[in-house]
């Protein structure tokens, strides 16, 4: 008797946790908030209004079968959303959308945002957003996601800068690197600005070079550092930085290259100039210009929209996967609570997003950024089959450069270390890292295997040499 006065408390408990509707007896129903200040006029405004709502009601008839999606367009944020809603979708700007997240978060809301550039991303786990870009402008942007994914987090930063960024996009890049985020355990930077400028005559550029670095204080400024220069000016920064010993274990140098697009032959051969117990990274362009490469807001709309139409109907074919094996009592029982159905669709609108952008031309796709982290504590003792590698990568380079009619001014030495890939950024997914910027800064010697030689003092006694894998 007791026993089951327990299981109907437990049902009650139950049902009255999930006193939302589920998926089988009512569509999911979306709120669509689209900022009339986010345009730039009336008529701008009022078209896209429309447009999004028909594009959306288009893209949910083609991918579902069983189920639906109930529309609700408004154009002011001051909508209440305590109703039954499951998602929201907005396009505003960025304050308004952090706006909106923290009350979609109140009322666990699955949320879908479009906003304006120079904007943090929502934390992935609890909603999706993707900042408009220009083509050209994406530099602000990938800094704010490197931030925000904590794959650079410098207390200080140094930027040195030539002139072929324009004054706006480096005080774009200056907001993006001293934000306060959203995320309170992302830290502040702090940065001291320099300027330089790209000069036809080699040796006229590393002397403006050697006199702006030449005065640097270490013990000031810190020993993290920025380079946003032409691909032609690196090789001269990288040389004088090393002939006034501010490269070496302790320091950081990020170099980003914007022009770097189509030479990647030309950004491979800076390896030649790494050397032991350095820590350097590259953040290049690898865009390809394409004539169809669409970056527009329906672009993204259709996208985003077209993911979570897949994502409700999957959702939904569990629930009648799981109303089936069960009792309707244990079914209102066992069935996902809001926040739960919030959290899976959320990460099946994510997954849905990867495999779209993985298979088709997606949003953006033409625009791509690549990140490679140098390789170089302990290579100065590289195995005979590492030096072969090595070797056997270099040859390939300068078949590469020959081909594509590159000068190679880099110089012809072979260095101690190698480029590695990193990651990538697009205007989509934004950052996507398969290792640390920095590997040797967070993992040392990466569990490499050194030779190391023992004696004991006062006898003529030599150990013979071993290897012995360091952290």
């Amino acid at each position: 008797m007791l026993l089951a006065l327990l299981v109907l408390g437990w049902i009650e408990i139950g049902t009255g946790y999930n006193d939302f509707p589920s998926l089988m007896t009512a569509n999911a129903t979306m709120a669509v908030i689209v900022e009339k200040g986010f345009f730039k006029n009336t008529d701008n405004y009022r078209h896209t209004l429309d447009e999004i709502s028909d594009v959306a009601k288009a893209v949910i008839r083609k991918n579902t079968e069983i189920s639906g999606i109930a529309l609700h367009v408004f154009g002011d944020a001051d909508v209440n959303l305590a109703r039954d809603y499951t998602v929201l979708l907005s396009v505003a700007s960025c304050q308004t959308t952090w706006h909106l997240f923290k009350r979609a978060q109140k009322e666990k809301l699955v949320y879908l945002a479009v906003t304006e550039p120079d904007c943090p991303r929502l934390p992935e786990d609890a909603g999706i957003s993707l900042p408009l870009t220009n083509p050209g402008e994406e530099l602000p942007q990938i800094f704010l996601d490197l931030r925000t994914t904590g794959s650079l987090s410098w207390p200080k930063v140094n930027l040195i800068h030539d002139e072929t960024f324009a004054r706006d996009t480096i005080s774009r890049v200056v907001k993006a690197l001293s934000l306060e985020l959203p995320d309170k355990r992302v830290s502040l930077s702090a940065q001291a600005l320099f300027s330089t400028r790209f000069e036809k005559n080699e040796n006229a550029m590393r002397q403006r070079v050697h006199r702006i670095l030449s005065n640097y204080r270490v013990d000031q400024l810190g020993s993290c550092f920025m380079v946003v220069v032409t691909v032609d000016m690196v090789s001269v920064v990288m040389e004088v930085a090393k002939s006034l010993r501010l490269v070496h274990p302790g320091s950081q140098w990020l170099y980003v290259i914007s022009d770097a697009a189509g030479r990647e032959a030309k950004v491979a051969s800076f390896a030649e100039l790494l050397a032991e117990g350095e820590n350097v990274a590259f953040v290049h362009n690898a865009t390809k210009r394409l004539a169809n490469c669409d970056m527009g807001l329906m672009c993204h709309v259709k996208e985003l929209v077209r993911a979570l139409a897949i994502s409700l109907e999957n959702s939904l074919l569990n629930e009648l996967e799981l109303y089936d094996r069960v009792t309707e009592e244990e079914f209102e029982v066992v069935r996902l609570s809001k926040a739960e159905r919030k959290q899976e669709i959320v990460k099946s609108v994510n997954r849905e997003l990867s495999y779209a952008r993985a298979r088709t031309s997606s949003c953006g796709k033409c625009v791509n950024w690549r990140f490679s982290s140098a390789i170089t504590w302990g290579t100065s003792f590289a195995s005979s089959e590492e030096k072969q590698r090595r070797e056997s990568a270099e040859k390939r380079r300068r078949e590469d450069s020959k081909r594509h009619g590159e000068d190679d001014q880099v110089a012809k030495s072979l260095g101690v270390g190698e480029l590695l890939d990193a990651g990538t950024w697009s205007p989509g997914p934004g950052v996507n890292m398969s290792e640390p910027l920095f590997p040797h800064v967070k993992h040392g010697f990466r569990g490499r295997s050194l030779p190391v030689s023992t004696f004991h003092v006062g006898h003529a006694f030599l150990d013979y040499p071993h290897r012995v894998a360091l952290e």
